[in-house]
């Protein structure tokens, strides 16, 4: 299906309501840079299972990225096909159960490789996880971002846990 466009941030404000889920406001706490927010779009795909953040041709491989929310780093990989790099954030919602939230395509810089030591250990929300990048297969600057529920409770959280991000 063919992605949708939707305006990302609201001119005024850069701390945003994306939905009212258990992890209400991940994507905009994801990045919170005002300048890019103001034209930056949500690609949401028909099948509504990711998100794909992206300015366009003002794209550029210095867009912060931010944890979404408090939670533990659950993995800090590079895809072994695409060599794409990319975070995993596991979180936990008492009563609702756990979360994955994912980055991918991460530029390869001094954030990324700080973050490559901090696999199991708490990270705040806001935390700075890394920059917007290119990495792996892809043809410009974006931030595909996924979350994923364990709806089950097995603690794994494959690709048929993938959940809507927008309405979080």
């Amino acid at each position: 299906m063919a992605w949708q466009a939707t305006q990302f941030c609201m001119l005024s404000d850069s701390s945003l309501s994306m939905g009212a889920g258990p992890l209400a406001d991940l994507a905009s706490r994801a990045i919170r840079s005002k300048s890019l927010c103001e034209a930056m779009p949500i690609c949401a795909n028909g099948g509504g299972n990711f998100m794909r953040i992206c300015t366009g041709n003002s794209c550029i491989m210095t867009t912060p990225l931010f944890a979404a929310a408090s939670a533990i780093v659950y993995a800090v990989v590079t895809h072994a096909a695409s060599g794409a790099l990319y975070v995993k954030i596991k979180h936990t919602v008492v009563g609702v159960g756990d979360f994955l939230t994912i980055y991918w395509h991460l530029n390869p810089d001094q954030y990324f490789d700080a973050m490559l030591s901090r696999k199991g250990q708490p990270i705040s929300a806001g935390t700075r996880i890394g920059t917007m990048g290119n990495t792996g297969w892809s043809t410009g600057t974006h931030l595909p971002f996924e979350v994923r529920f364990d709806r089950n409770h097995d603690g794994v959280f494959t690709s048929d846990k993938l959940v809507d991000p927008y309405v979080y």
